[in-house]
């Protein structure tokens, strides 16, 4: 991961940390001066705070971990059922699709990691071992 990624994660990481401490307050400020509530703005002011909840990572692993484990498990169960490990790096790829991300090991091991569930901050991958142009080991992440 380059500099510019990771401060660019960070940063994201920190906007979705905010956004509904911002919205919470927009909230209760809307609701608290008579002259500016209303129910078109009130409304809003909760959508805001809803849609940048669903973003937050605390709330995130409360909601999601359970179908970020069945996830990896299907996976794991595609990829013994489909034969992975053995596989040159070209068949996994028509399998699993690109790697989220690639890992020099050593100079022989390469990992390559699938995110289980897209979007999700706190998520687990996916990880397929590939040594000397096959794949030797996969393992599902459930943390």
């Amino acid at each position: 991961m380059s500099r510019f990624e990771v401060v660019v994660d960070n940063a994201m990481f920190l906007l979705v940390m905010g956004a509904p401490l911002f919205a919470g307050t927009w909230l209760v400020l809307t609701l608290s001066r008579k002259r500016s509530r209303s129910w078109r703005r009130v409304g809003w002011c909760s959508v805001a705070l809803l849609a940048t909840l669903a973003c937050h990572p605390l709330v995130q692993f409360s909601v999601l971990e359970p179908y970020d484990e069945q996830r990896g498990a299907a996976l794991a169960a595609q990829a013994t059922e489909r034969g992975l490990v053995g596989m040159a790096p070209a068949e996994v790829r028509s399998l699993l699709g690109e790697p989220t991300y690639v890992s020099q090991l050593d100079h022989d091991t390469t990992c390559w990691g699938y995110k289980q569930l897209p979007g999700y901050w706190l998520g687990s991958h996916f990880q397929v071992f590939i040594e000397r142009q096959s794949v030797t080991v996969f393992e599902a992440n459930d943390d």
